[in-house]
């Protein structure tokens, strides 16, 4: 609509302004001319400013799997760019077969490692019209519900890991060539705790030594990691 105005304020003006003759003529010219102006500027702040539009937030939750594809390894994988200060996500879903990833254009990402569940929190923000007339007015330029920003905030537990993709494949790697030696270490740790635990606590039920064996499992997996990371990163 507001293109059609803009047309006629060019041919309204144009056309009073080589065949107008009377006074009405140059007022109606004068008409056209501001019509033309204040379509053009009125399309040039929709533009570059969003004229007549406002945001709107698209929020949904995701649940996540390791980006490592072993449940035994929580896994969340970055991509650094450029200096390293931005980075692109690489995260798992059950329902996607393949790693996603995140925006590079207008995106924040944010980390939380106190989670209880590791869930991807995102918030996409939109620029719609704010009525039927200036979606009338703009509309044509196919502009309504576009893409403004995006946050996505990680929410994780203690036990995940944040690692770049060349740290995962260097850790993968040490990993597999000491499976033995790492199998061997978890048992013996997960023992000597569960032994300390049971010195100060024997009454503890069977169902209580169970949980007990899945923290100590996971501290040791963590510890392990850490270790391994300051190796690699050296």
């Amino acid at each position: 609509m507001i293109l059609l105005l803009l047309i006629l304020g060019v041919l309204g003006f144009a056309g009073f302004n080589v065949f107008g003759k009377t006074r009405l003529h140059k007022c109606l010219m004068v008409l056209f001319a501001l019509l033309f102006i204040i379509s053009g500027t009125l399309i040039v702040l929709n533009d570059r400013n969003d004229f007549g539009m406002r945001q709107i937030v698209e929020k949904k939750q995701i649940n996540l799997v390791s980006s490592s594809g072993q449940k035994e390894l929580p896994v969340l994988l970055y991509q650094p760019l450029g200096d390293s200060t931005e980075k692109i996500y690489l995260y798992q879903t059950n329902d996607k077969k393949e790693l996603q990833k995140t925006g590079t254009d207008q995106v924040t990402n944010k980390l939380n490692t106190t989670a209880k569940e590791a869930v991807l929190t995102q918030e996409t923000h939109y620029w719609e019209y704010k009525s039927g007339v200036y979606n009338l007015l703009f509309g044509i330029s196919g502009n309504d519900h576009k893409y403004a920003s995006q946050t996505n905030t990680f929410a994780l537990p203690k036990t995940w890991q944040v690692l770049s993709v060349t740290e995962a494949k260097a850790l993968a790697t040490y990993m597999k060539e000491h499976q033995k030696e790492l199998a061997t270490s978890s048992v013996s740790y997960v023992q000597e705790k569960l032994k300390t635990l049971l010195a100060t606590s024997p009454t503890l039920s069977e169902k209580e030594q169970q949980e007990a064996v899945q923290k100590f499992t996971a501290e040791f997996q963590q510890k392990t990691i850490s270790e391994v990371l300051t190796q690699i990163n050296k």
